[in-house]
């Protein structure tokens, strides 16, 4: 074959950032940084193959290279108010055991199951109620409003990685006022 026989290799499209280089004698790819799968899913390369004959011969192929995700992000509580801190919450009229406090929202910029999240109330306490899956709060007994002004506690929402080792936690201070 000669040197009709030498073939060299290049990425010319799709390498966003310059993510990926590649072994020019031996066509082997590899991340020359850390791809982010949050800021890159996926990766659509076009690969040349170039012969060393005169006239030259090439040719090209799509590469497509999904990122998987890891679990790189603690899960994000969102506050009613763009600048609290914590929960709070009024509640008024029935003070009933089942009555909703308030529905905890946060979110997980990662996918899958790294993004479930899962709520608690870490500390042992008999007056409230969580849905693990919802953030739901409810009162487990009624109150009497004149005896219980206020009752503060903390929750968390965790992430649910496949790895326990992986997990990310982020807590929240809760003050219920009841008027």
């Amino acid at each position: 074959f000669g040197s009709s026989g030498l073939i060299s290799y290049s990425i010319t499209d799709g390498n966003v950032d310059g993510h990926f280089v590649i072994n020019s004698q031996t066509g082997a790819i590899t991340t020359q940084k850390y791809v982010d799968r949050e800021a890159y899913a996926r990766f659509n390369l076009t690969i040349v193959a170039t012969d060393a004959a005169s006239p030259f011969h090439q040719t090209d192929t799509q590469v497509l290279i999904t990122i998987v995700d890891v679990n790189d992000n603690s899960p994000v509580l969102h506050y009613q108010d763009d600048f609290a801190s914590n929960y709070a919450v009024v509640q008024k009229a029935t003070i009933a055991s089942g009555t909703h406090l308030l529905a905890v929202n946060a979110s997980d910029r990662d996918v899958g199951r790294n993004a479930k999240l899962v709520y608690a109330i870490p500390q042992t306490q008999s007056l409230l109620k969580m849905n693990v899956n919802t953030g739901d709060v409810t009162l487990a007994q009624g109150i009497d409003p004149f005896v219980t002004r206020s009752y503060n506690f903390s929750l968390e929402v965790r992430d649910d990685p496949v790895d326990p080792n992986e997990q990310r936690t982020t807590a929240s201070y809760i003050i219920v006022s009841f008027i």
